[in-house]
């Protein structure tokens, strides 16, 4: 039975409205947010999405019932991004600047992310994919503060847990659709304390350095994929949507990605790709009052947190077709910003790598 044509068209006019609703969003508000928080870290990666897209797609219709273990997919990624030296706007600062105008300055900020999602397919046309993440990081500082010219703070623990719902849409011919809708949970600590140059010896960290964000976040997208011969290509659009304040009176900026993804699979077990992926962040809402003076230090400066940025990641996928392995593969991606304006002055992202191993059941 052919598919109707005007139910098609009434599912991909849908997903248009939902695009359009997030970039009307942003179009109509600041660009202010500077480094990537690490619950940020913690985005599903548009290959693996694109991945999910064109493989639903592809699969032939059956009758035959899936067991739970052929619905699984199981996938760990580690990401780590590092941020040194500052931008002001479009413009580099040293830190020996930065010193000038605040008492206390990060000059190098490593974050890492160690990331378990589990896949399943609910239903033919609906899966749910449900992210564990597991975040570390660590800011080396210097300082005018006697006994704090140099010292180093770091935090770790379990993150924000996030659900995700994604339901394919109708395709046309090669071209894929699939929309996405999710929540993010509060389970990462936003009371993460230290050794810094304030009073006692165990104070609150800046919010650059806390595990979650506080706050029930609401996730919206939607994205395309397409595939002919060896080549595979798609976009995707992914909104976080602050819900309300933290039990801190604050709430990180709302976030918007938008990515585009270009991949060749010359033979059957290895498959390259490009991915330039751009990021705009809100500034944060409130303040945490058991911070510092916002003037100390400025990743304690709420008005600080801003701005956006375009990554250009390249990355490899090796595949196991056959034998003991079959149905696993080992991802790996690496790169670096080729545009960033922060709203700051901020520190600057300078590289980042992921490493991923995925197993479809």
């Amino acid at each position: 039975m052919r598919p109707n044509p005007l139910k098609r068209q009434k599912k991909i006019s849908t997903f248009l409205q939902v695009i359009f609703l997030v970039f009307f969003f942003f179009s109509n508000a600041p660009l202010l947010r500077a480094d990537t928080p690490p619950t940020d870290l913690t985005d599903l990666s548009i290959q693996e999405i694109l991945q999910l897209s064109i493989k639903r797609k592809a699969e032939p219709e059956n009758n035959t019932p899936k067991s739970i273990t052929d619905r699984l997919k199981i996938s760990y990624q580690y990401v780590r991004v590092q941020f040194e030296d500052y931008l002001d706007g479009s413009n580099e600062k040293t830190n020996e600047q930065i010193l000038d105008q605040f008492d206390v300055v990060p000059t190098r900020i490593i974050q890492e992310a160690h990331l378990t999602k589990i896949t399943y397919d609910a239903l033919d046309n609906l899966f749910f994919s449900f992210l564990i993440p597991y975040i570390k990081q660590q800011s080396d500082h210097i300082s005018k503060v006697t006994g704090f010219e140099q010292f180093t703070i770091d935090s770790s623990g379990i993150g924000d847990l996030s659900l995700l719902a994604s339901y394919p849409l109708e395709n046309i011919g090669r071209h894929n659709f699939m929309l996405h809708g999710g929540m993010s949970f509060p389970t990462g600590s936003i009371d993460e304390k230290g050794d810094t140059p304030s009073p006692g010896r165990n104070n609150q960290l800046p919010y650059t350095m806390q595990l979650g964000s506080g706050t029930y976040d609401l996730l919206l997208g939607g994205n395309y994929a397409a595939r002919s011969g060896i080549y595979s290509w798609g976009g995707e659009v992914m909104q976080k949507f602050r819900l309300g304040r933290n039990s801190r009176d604050y709430s990180l900026g709302d976030v918007l990605q938008i990515s585009a993804c270009f991949k060749v699979k010359p033979r059957p077990w290895i498959e390259p790709s490009i991915t330039f992926r751009s990021t705009f962040w809100k500034k944060i809402d409130g303040i945490d009052s058991d911070l510092p003076s916002p003037r100390l230090v400025p990743v304690a400066t709420p008005e600080f947190f801003g701005g956006s940025k375009v990554n250009a990641l390249f990355g490899l996928k090796l595949l196991a077709p056959e034998g003991i392995f079959k149905g696993q593969s080992l991802n790996m991606e690496g790169g670096l910003p080729v545009y960033q304006y922060l709203n700051g002055p901020h520190p600057k992202e300078t590289w980042r790598i992921h490493v991923g191993w995925n197993w479809n059941f």
